[in-house]
């Protein structure tokens, strides 16, 4: 029978994280997995859970600052070396088989990429979904404002601050000057500006260098959607890791990218709808994966570097590398059939495009 417990685990400071620890039934020991959470570990516990159900030994872990972890506030910091030091803490244990992985999405995935930046040698794997990573995980390198403020209020804020769903958004979020949004709720005050005022924060803040690149040695298979608002951010990764990683890291990096938003689901985005065709079961992929890399099962069949959804065919394609050389830059031109308009045109067509 699966053991659950709740336990507090030592960094290099001496601060004491948070975690809980889920334990398969059976005689150890056990390849293991780690996520380490902002939003709260609780949020993760039914997928550690059905980890544990398949054999995995699996900690889940508040990072520091946040729910019952000491330390913080968390900011937008990653804290990659608690990440090493809990994975320092786990192979020292009689059920751990010194083989790691870690899986999570969005802040989470952003943990595990930094700490593999750190090179432990018993983390095998990692499964980063939606990673916000590089310029502000923004195309071109706009951000969305209105996730700024409302996100770290989410992510930062403490119990004496009034719940992050019962906050009426819209009035705060119209105030000028810009930083003064959160000025009447509460909550990361300094951080909220410091994002808003400093360019650092938002474009590039979170990029490795060529020389971090070349240490990089975790097996990753990251997955992500076109729709998703960090779509950018795994894409740049995959093509940084191309470009400076050792050739076994290129050979273990993977890059699946469906037709889904941030919650990677389901086979619709907004109103329209792919087909079951875009239902993959990226799951089991990621299943097979760890198997391959913290157990030694052969995969099924070979993971391509590259997965993409084609949209408008809606098929499923592999592909050897990202960007396709074989692309080629095409223009395309809206145009009105005279029932495009604005306020001051009727509906006309200039110069092969649609003014409105």
């Amino acid at each position: 029978m699966m053991k659950m417990e709740e336990i507090k685990i030592k960094a290099r400071d001496g601060v004491r994280l948070q975690s809980f620890l889920f334990l398969p039934a059976g005689e150890g020991p056990f390849p293991s997995l780690l996520a380490r959470c902002m939003y709260g570990a609780d949020r993760l516990e039914e997928e550690a859970r059905s980890w544990a159900e398949q054999g995995y030994a699996v900690v889940l872990q508040n990072v520091r600052g946040r729910h019952g972890s000491e330390g913080g506030p968390s900011g937008g910091g990653d804290y990659a070396e608690d990440g090493y030091d809990t994975m320092e803490w786990m192979v020292a244990q009689p059920w751990c088989n010194k083989r790691i992985g870690t899986f999570g999405r969005s802040a989470v995935a952003r943990a595990q990429v930094s700490t593999a930046f750190l090179a432990h040698p018993a983390h095998r794997a990692m499964a980063p979904e939606v990673l916000p990573y590089g310029i502000g995980s923004r195309l071109g390198g706009a951000f969305m404002f209105s996730q700024i403020a409302q996100w770290l209020y989410w992510a930062q804020s403490g119990p004496e601050l009034n719940p992050y769903e019962v906050v009426d958004w819209m009035p705060h979020l119209f105030k000028l000057p810009v930083t003064s949004v959160l000025d009447d709720l509460g909550g990361p005050l300094d951080l909220y500006r410091e994002f808003v005022t400093d360019l650092r924060k938002n474009f590039g803040w979170s990029t490795m260098g060529q020389e971090q690149f070349k240490i990089l040695k975790v097996p990753n298979l990251m997955v992500t959607g076109w729709y998703d608002h960090c779509a950018t951010g795994p894409v740049d990764f995959f093509m940084q890791t191309m470009r400076y990683a050792s050739a076994e890291q290129k050979r273990n990096t993977h890059l699946i990218v469906g037709p889904w938003d941030h919650g990677v689901d389901g086979d619709a985005a907004g109103e329209y709808d792919f087909g079951l065709e875009a239902n993959l079961d990226h799951r089991a992929i990621r299943a097979s994966f760890f198997a391959h890399h913290l157990r030694g099962v052969p995969l099924p069949e070979p993971l391509p570097p590259v997965k993409i959804f084609v949209m408008g065919r809606n098929v499923w394609r592999d592909e050897d590398q990202w960007p396709l050389s074989r692309a080629r830059d095409t223009k395309f031109y809206l145009h009105s059939n005279g029932n495009v308009r604005g306020a001051w045109l009727p509906g006309r067509t200039f110069s092969g495009c649609s003014r409105r």
